[in-house]
């Protein structure tokens, strides 16, 4: 019965980092358009604090 246990939790262990990189690659292809549009929302904001007379214009 132990014998078994075991392998069970060795089969976990052995399909779990396989499905966990899938989903650790998905999040990261969702995460770089948002990385892409942070990065023109921040220089939106540098340019807010460091020329204000270009929004209000």
């Amino acid at each position: 019965f132990s014998v078994k246990n075991n392998k069970k939790k060795r089969n976990k262990g052995e399909t779990l980092p396989k499905s966990h990189r899938m989903s650790h690659h998905r999040i990261q292809r969702i995460r770089e358009p948002y990385r892409r549009s942070f990065k023109l929302i921040s220089t939106k904001m540098w340019n807010f604090v460091f020329f204000p007379e270009d929004l209000s214009r």
